[in-house]
C-alpha cells in the first residue's frame, strides 16, 4: 500500500508532473537565435533618469483632512466634555469615630458582663471602657452605646440568620453587615462573617477555589514504570503506552478496545523496551480502573496500580496531548491513522528533553541505571504553591468535602454551576495531615483513608446553625395569572383572529 502521506508531500513539490516522471525536468538548451536576441537586449540602457515631481504634497496646516479635531467633529459634532470627578471625603463626628473604635476593639462577653455590673452598682467603669464613659449607659438590664444596644452572640446569630433567609435582603456577609450595622453597637465585620459562615445552608452553597496548576510532582529516578491510557479522536480509538522516566511513547491504533487486545499491546511495548536495552526491568504499571485494563494484571512480574476514580494522572494525560495534538492535524485532512502514527511517534521519541539534559527518550533508554539516576538528580521540578487567603487546616479540624471530582473541577457540569450546593451535607474530621514531597507548604489531608487537597475542603466552625426561620414573609397572589389575562404578559390570540 502506497503511503498517502508521502503521496501528499510529493504532490506538493510537483514530483508527479509528467516531465518529472519522464526525467525531462531539466531546462532545454537555448537556441543560437534566442541567445543573440538576449545579448542584444542586455546591451540596451534601461535605467531612466528620475524626474522630480512638481506636485506639492499637502501639509498638515493646509489640508483640513489631516486635522484630528475636524475629523472628530464630522463623525460626531456634539461630543460632551468629560466631567471632572471629585472624591468627597466622609466627615465623621466624634461619636461615630468612638463607635468604630468600640467595634474595632471587639470586647468579649466577659468584658460586657463586668461593664454591666459596674453600671448597675454605680461603680467605676473598667479601664478598658473609660474612653467611652460619656456614651455608655444601662437601660432595662441592657448596655447601650448612645442609642445602640450591645447584642449578645446568640442575638447576633439570630439577626444574621433572619437577614440571610429574608428574600428582600442580601445574602453575602459584607452586604449583611451593611444592612444590620445600624442595629447594634458591637456589630463588626468579623462577628457577622463568622455568624453567616456558621449557617448550614450558606456552607453548602459557598463558592469554591480553583485548584493550582501544579498540585504535586511525579518523582522517578530510573526506568521502572510505565503508564497507559486510551483516548479518542474523531471516533478513532488509540491506546497510548509511555515509559515514565524517558518519555518513550508507543501508540496503538485499535478498532476494539477489548481487555485481551490491551494486554497484548502492553506486552508488545515491554518487548520493544527490551529490544532497545535488555537491562531495563519494568515492574510497575499505572492506569485507570477501566474494564479494558483488567487483564494487564496477568502479565508476570508487573505490578498494576490503579488510579482513583475520576482522578486523572497528569503524566499520561500530557503524553496523550502530545500524540493527539499532532494526529488531529492529519486526521482532519482525511488521512488514515496507520499512515501517520508511525511518523508522529518517530518525531516524539527523537525529541530532546530539556529537563533530561537534552537527551532524547531513546538515548535515555539506552543508558544504564546509574547514568539515569545521575540525570534524575539534576531535574528541576516546578514548586507547587499553597492556596492563598485560606485558613490552615489541622488534625482534628471539621470540614466539608467538595462534591466535584478531579475531572469535574476542570470543567464544572451544569448541575453544579451557579448557586447550587457544592459541598457535602455531612461533616468530617481530618485524621491526618501530610506534606506533599518536594514542597514546602502544600499538604494533603486524610479523611476516611482518602486524601484531599486544600481546595477540596471547606473549613467550618465547630458550632453549626441548622435552624431555618419559619416566619419568612410570603405574599401570595390575590388573583392568579391566567393565560388569557393581559396582566400575565402572555399574548393568546382569540379564535376570531383566525376566521376568514
Amino acid at each position: 500500500m502506497i503511503n498517502r502521506f508521502r503521496n501528499f508531500v510529493l504532490d506538493i513539490i510537483g514530483a508527479y508532473d509528467d516531465d518529472y516522471i519522464r526525467g525531462d525536468f531539466k531546462k532545454k538548451p537555448i537556441s543560437g537565435k534566442q541567445l543573440a536576441e538576449v545579448k542584444k537586449e542586455s546591451k540596451q540602457n534601461v535605467v531612466k533618469k528620475i524626474v522630480k515631481s512638481k506636485k506639492q504634497i499637502p501639509t498638515r496646516e493646509d489640508d483640513d483632512e489631516f486635522e484630528i479635531d475636524n475629523v472628530m467633529m464630522e463623525i460626531k459634532p456634539d461630543i460632551p466634555e468629560k466631567p471632572r470627578s471629585y472624591k468627597i471625603n466622609t466627615v465623621y463626628t466624634e461619636a461615630e469615630k468612638l463607635l468604630y473604635r468600640f467595634r474595632f476593639i471587639n470586647y468579649s462577653e466577659e468584658s460586657f458582663q463586668q461593664l454591666r455590673n459596674s453600671l448597675r452598682n454605680n461603680l467605676a467603669l473598667p479601664d478598658k471602657f473609660e474612653q467611652f464613659s460619656e456614651y455608655l449607659h444601662l437601660k432595662n438590664g441592657r448596655i447601650y452605646f448612645k442609642n445602640l444596644p450591645v447584642l449578645t452572640q446568640p442575638e447576633i446569630q439570630t439577626l444574621c440568620r433572619n437577614t440571610y433567609f429574608d428574600p428582600t435582603k442580601p445574602i453575602s456577609p459584607d452586604k449583611i453587615y451593611h444592612e444590620i450595622s445600624s442595629q447594634g453597637a458591637n456589630l463588626s465585620r468579623s462577628k457577622v462573617r463568622k455568624a453567616v459562615q456558621s449557617i448550614e445552608d450558606y456552607q453548602l452553597r459557598r463558592g469554591r477555589r480553583l485548584k493550582k496548576k501544579v498540585e504535586a510532582n511525579f518523582f522517578i529516578s530510573h526506568s521502572n514504570t510505565i503508564v497507559c491510557d486510551m483516548f479518542f479522536i474523531n471516533q478513532w480509538k488509540f491506546f497510548n503506552v509511555c515509559e515514565a522516566f524517558s518519555g518513550f511513547i508507543k501508540t496503538y491504533y485499535i478498532r476494539k478496545g477489548t481487555a485481551t487486545m490491551i494486554r497484548d499491546c502492553v506486552k508488545d511495548f515491554l518487548e520493544t523496551l527490551r529490544n532497545i536495552n535488555s537491562d531495563i526491568k519494568i515492574d510497575r504499571c499505572l492506569c485507570d480502573r477501566g474494564t479494558e485494563n483488567m487483564k494487564i494484571k496477568e502479565i508476570k512480574g508487573l505490578e498494576v496500580v490503579f488510579m482513583k476514580v475520576a482522578q486523572p494522572m497528569h503524566l499520561i494525560e500530557f503524553m496523550n496531548h502530545l500524540v493527539c495534538s499532532r494526529l488531529k492535524i492529519y486526521l482532519d485532512l482525511s488521512f488514515d491513522p496507520s499512515e501517520i502514527l508511525e511518523l508522529v511517534l518517530e518525531g516524539l521519541n527523537n525529541r530532546k528533553r530539556k529537563r533530561r539534559n537534552q537527551f532524547t527518550p531513546i538515548e535515555l533508554l539506552e543508558m544504564d541505571k546509574i547514568s539515569q539516576k545521575r540525570i534524575s538528580e539534576n531535574i528541576v521540578y516546578s514548586t507547587p504553591r499553597e492556596h492563598y487567603n485560606l485558613k490552615k487546616i489541622y488534625k482534628g479540624s471539621y470540614v466539608r468535602i467538595l462534591l466535584l471530582s478531579r475531572k469535574d473541577q476542570v470543567r464544572v457540569p451544569m448541575s453544579y454551576k451557579s448557586y447550587n450546593r457544592k459541598w457535602s451535607s455531612e461533616v468530617y474530621q481530618v485524621s491526618k495531615v501530610r506534606r506533599v514531597s518536594g514542597t514546602i507548604n502544600v499538604f494533603k489531608y486524610t479523611i476516611l483513608k482518602k486524601e484531599y487537597f486544600r481546595n477540596e475542603l471547606l473549613l467550618i466552625p465547630k458550632m453549626i446553625d441548622k435552624k431555618i426561620p419559619t416566619d419568612i414573609v410570603r405574599k401570595p397572589f390575590e388573583y392568579p395569572l391566567e393565560d388569557n389575562d393581559d396582566s400575565s404578559g402572555i399574548y393568546v390570540p382569540t379564535d376570531g383572529e383566525y376566521s376568514d
